[in-house]
Formats: C-alpha cells, structure tokens, sequence
C-alpha cells in the first residue's frame, strides 16, 4: 500500500511539475553568469547570460541574439503562406543611423552580407522603401547579372529604361590648353572651338597611348570665321586638342560624365 501510495505522489508531482513554467535563475547580471544547454559531449548548443544575450553554436554572445554556424545556414526564414503581407525575415529599426537588416561578408570567397531571392513569377528578392532611402551602397561595384533596370517605371524595356529626366554631366572645366596632353578620370567629352583668321585645323586625339597618336575628328576651314569639334574620351585615355594655321582666339572644354 506504501509503495502504490508513494507512486501516486511522484505522479502528481510530474505532473504538476510539467504544468508549471520552469525559471532558472542566473546568480548575477554579467556575461559571466551562464544558463548552458549542450549536447552529450558537452558541447555548448544554446548559452543564456546574465547580461541579457543569448548565443546559438558560440560561448560568448555580443548582441542580444547571436548564431554562429561552421558551415550549414545560420538563421532561415521561410513564409509559406502565398497571401497576406508576411514575411520570412523583417528587421527595423528607429535608430538614426540604424539598420532593420544588417549584413556583412568575409574577406575572402564569393561571400555575401546578404542573400535575398524569390523563385516567383511576380516576386521580388529584395523590397526597400524609406522616407529618405529605399536603398543605399556605400561603398563598391554594384552588379546586376542579367535583367534590365527601371527607374520610374516597373516595366523596363531595354537594359536600363528610365522614366524621367537624368543628370548626366558634371562640372565643366575650362582651364585646359590646346596642345596640352590630358588624362581622362572619367568617361566624358571634349568641346574645342577657335575663331580663325584664314586657313585653320582642330585636330582632336585620343587613345591609351601616352601621348596619344590616333585622331579621332577633324574640323577644317580655309576662309575666316570659326570651327568646333566634339570628341568623346573614354576614362583613363590619354587626349589631346592641336590648333594648326591662322588662328585668333578659342577655348576647350572637358564635360566629364557624372560628378
């Protein structure tokens, strides 16, 4: 009878034991103070600190959630439903110089701060929208392997369809010399005109070589008046503008291509 009596208790008490929320009460408020959850071999799996962060696959958390993985994927989102505003992963933040989804790659491999991609037809790999940005790279190549690019509108038609107006030149630069060899910091082009008193040549050259050999446009007259070139250079040429026969006054600009 004592022992089915004994028996009893120690099921009730399982069971009252299964109820209730179990606490674990850390000894102290710092990263020293550690909960650990590990594997047969001790290894630690999941580690609670009493500053607050809890750390997945390391010992010693700096943020308040931390996963670290040798080699599977860290942290997966899936959203399965096919309606609704869901999301596999959202971030925010209020902060003012803050980041919802921060990400950063090694220095070494074809690595990425972040990954973002959507098998549908109408879906879309990464969405941004902002009151001051929808997106912004700092720093870098930014790199579109295949698909065209819109702006202003959602439905390209060519490689890069813009609906709007573009800003494409930057500060002119007018204190250039005919006859003088210049290098190109950008894809830009170059405007020459001279006013001529008789028989007169613009001779326009560029290419790679230092200094240039290959003539690219030529503007000719044999009675006063005056003649133009314009000529296009591509980043890192070598140019050059020669004025030959009777010449008056002139100018040459460099318009460079962005700012």
């Amino acid at each position: 009878m004592k022992t089915v009596k004994i028996l009893i208790i120690l099921c009730m008490g399982v069971f009252v034991l299964q109820a209730q929320d179990i606490t674990n009460k850390l000894g102290g408020n710092t990263a020293n103070e550690t909960y650990d959850v590990t594997d047969s071999a001790d290894n630690v799996l999941l580690r609670v600190q009493g500053d607050g962060k809890v750390g997945i696959g390391t010992t010693s958390s700096s943020s308040k959630f931390s996963v670290e993985s040798d080699g599977s994927t860290a942290i997966y989102g899936n959203q399965s439903s096919n309606t609704g505003s869901t999301y596999g992963v959202y971030g925010n933040s209020n902060a003012a110089t803050g980041a919802g989804v921060k990400g950063t790659a090694g220095p070494t491999g074809a690595n990425y701060g972040g990954h973002f991609s959507s098998p549908a037809m109408e879906g879309t790999g990464v969405y941004g929208q902002g009151t001051k940005y929808s997106g912004y790279f700092k720093q870098g190549d930014f790199v579109i392997e295949t698909g065209d690019v819109g702006i202003g509108t959602i439905a390209p038609e060519a490689t890069l369809d813009v609906h709007g107006t573009v800003k494409a030149f930057g500060v002119w630069d007018a204190s250039l010399s005919f006859g003088t060899v210049y290098t190109a910091t950008t894809d830009g082009f170059v405007v020459a005109y001279s006013n001529i008193g008789g028989s007169s040549e613009l001779i326009g050259i560029t290419d790679s070589s230092a200094p240039p050999t290959t003539v690219r446009t030529i503007a000719e007259r044999s009675d006063p008046g005056h003649i133009n070139i314009i000529m296009p250079v591509k980043k890192d040429d070598m140019w050059k503008v020669d004025r030959t026969g009777v010449t008056a006054s002139g100018s040459l600009f460099w318009i460079p291509l962005g700012q």
